[in-house]
């Protein structure tokens, strides 16, 4: 499972996925990649023990990028929610005290 991730990662690099656009034959609609413009692709291949651990620091990386998406989802709901009970005047904003 972590050689198909630390393809999945090598994968998601941009410089990588601007190399595989640069070679993509066919129409606007029909963009591919011919199966000769990938196999003369070098793919850095360390060792398999490596390949675990960039996987598994990259996965660690994934999650808590989510989490700090959460986090910014629950902080801009409260902001919301906050900025409409002072519109409401459900908060008074003279009270309101910054430590």
């Amino acid at each position: 499972e972590n050689e198909i991730l630390y393809l999945h990662f090598f994968l998601q690099q941009e410089k990588v996925r601007n190399y595989l656009k640069e070679h993509m034959e066919g129409t606007t609609k029909r963009r591919r990649l011919k199966v000769d413009t990938i196999m003369k692709f070098l793919l850095p291949l360390p060792p398999l023990q490596e390949q675990k651990e960039i996987a598994e620091i990259l996965q660690t990386v994934d999650k808590k990028i989510e989490i700090e998406k959460k986090k910014k989802e629950l902080y801009e709901e409260l902001f919301k929610t906050m900025l409409n009970k002072i519109m409401n005047g459900e908060v008074d904003v003279e009270k309101i005290v910054i430590p």
